[in-house]
């Protein structure tokens, strides 16, 4: 019967989504029968008692979980939305919100018509004490045809967002394909109910559910983490219609975590691990994405936070060495960036510089250049800014760059430039050298051989 009801689910899906949705109103109906049944029933008459196996909180928890997640069926199909802006927070909260109600409701009726003895020996008590009896049947019905219909429309929908985002390994990218004027993704409802009958076929709800319930956890984790984080670094590209602050989200985050701890702490752990090894592959990838990425957000709120503490005075036990070095071409005079990553062993900042002749130093000229150099420094392993800039001559771009180069109080301290011999401007080749004196830099002037 589960395999049956699993295709004709599917079949209904297929159709379309609108026809779906339009399913849902039916069966909230028979929901909402059920409840008022229950709701304005009587207290339940007595049962012969019954023995069951003692099972531990966590363990019932794992099983039951699955059952909320339904709150989320109105993000996984936020495409179809005319207003998703709109329309996810006010339908998330309204469905949390209901769904809390409900939820809170039954146990504190149970517990006002039935002794724990007929909670424990009927688990349909909630028949024994409605109204009418199968209107309870109608809601069990229900409520698994809901959360059926829920995810064989929103799984579809994600494995076609993540395939077209181009996250899924290429061989997966057909389950982006959308069919009709709807864009429907029937591929990825075809691969969704291969999984879906796999599931049922196995039998065993208290297998399945523990493992969708870590699925579920971690990601809400996750999501609770993203944004934690996103609000932290005040993202200007996160602008959320409904504000939650970030103490929230971490709360989430740290419940989500924990609940999987208790529930299976070996299971969270290769939950952690698979987490992990997805984010290195996508790393791996170097996969460019069109919305961002909130590690760049995390850098470039760390920057500010330090510039902004860091003071001009440094006293000699915190003294580093940030090189600017004048490099030219960095392939001919490598040694000039060779003694200076040596010298500052990986603890300043070390920033090569190029000037190019006004009259030919066009942006993309000066781009490429910047680009190449960086090249070369990543093949020799070396970390360094890269700048390049025009001026009328070498010496006064030198000048100039030295003193409006930096940031704040982190500006190099130290000058590293060749020693100029045999050149014929031995006197602007000085008086840059005297530039550097004036604003107080040290200069290190090597001679090639």
């Amino acid at each position: 019967m589960g395999l049956v009801t699993t295709v004709l689910v599917t079949v209904v899906a297929l159709i379309s989504a609108r026809v779906a949705i339009r399913a849902q109103y039916f069966i909230m109906g028979g929901i909402a029968l059920s409840l008022l049944s229950f709701f304005f029933g009587q207290t339940a008459t007595v049962e012969a008692a019954a023995t069951f196996e003692q099972v531990p909180f966590w363990q019932v928890f794992a099983v039951f979980f699955p059952a909320v997640t339904g709150i989320m069926a109105g993000v996984n199909m936020s495409g179809d939305l005319a207003n998703s802006r709109r329309s996810i927070p006010r339908g998330t909260l309204a469905a949390i919100g209901v769904s809390y109600l409900i939820y809170m409701a039954i146990p504190l009726f149970l517990s006002e018509r039935a002794t724990p003895e007929q909670l424990v020996a009927d688990p349909l008590i909630m028949r024994n004490i409605a109204v009418w009896g199968d209107a309870i049947l109608i809601g069990v019905w229900g409520a698994t045809l809901s959360s059926a219909l829920g995810s064989i429309l929103g799984a579809p929908r994600i494995l076609q967002a993540i395939a077209r985002d181009g996250i899924l390994p290429k061989p997966l990218r057909f389950l982006g394909r959308g069919t009709g004027p709807n864009d429907e993704p029937r591929i990825g409802t075809f691969v969704t109910l291969v999984l879906a009958l796999t599931a049922v076929a196995l039998g065993d709800l208290d297998i399945i559910a523990p493992i969708l319930t870590m699925f579920f956890l971690a990601t809400y984790a996750v999501v609770n983490i993203v944004s934690a984080v996103e609000r932290l670094l005040r993202s200007p590209s996160f602008r959320p219609t409904f504000r939650v602050h970030w103490a929230f989200s971490m709360i989430g985050a740290i419940g989500c975590s924990a609940v999987m701890v208790l529930i299976d702490a070996p299971a969270t752990a290769l939950a952690a691990v698979v987490v992990i090894g997805v984010y290195l592959w996508l790393k791996r990838r170097g996969l460019k994405s069109a919305w961002g990425d909130v590690r760049q957000g995390v850098w470039q709120a760390m920057i500010r936070w330090g510039l902004f503490n860091l003071r001009g005075e440094v006293e000699a036990r915190s003294w580093r060495p940030h090189f600017l070095v004048l490099a030219g071409n960095p392939e001919k005079r490598w040694y000039l960036i060779d003694l200076a990553n040596t010298i500052s062993h990986d603890r300043g900042i070390l920033s090569v510089a190029t000037i190019l002749p006004a009259s030919v130093a066009t942006t993309e000229r000066k781009n490429s250049l910047a680009a190449t150099i960086r090249d070369h420094l990543e093949e020799r392993n070396v970390d360094a800014l890269v700048r390049v800039v025009s001026a009328a001559t070498p010496y006064k771009g030198a000048a100039t760059l030295v003193e409006a180069y930096g940031l704040g109080y982190l500006v190099p301290n130290t000058v590293l430039l060749g020693d100029g011999e045999g050149t014929d401007d031995a006197l602007e080749y000085a008086q840059m050298i005297a530039s550097f004196y004036r604003a107080n830099r040290n200069v290190v002037i090597v001679r090639a051989d």
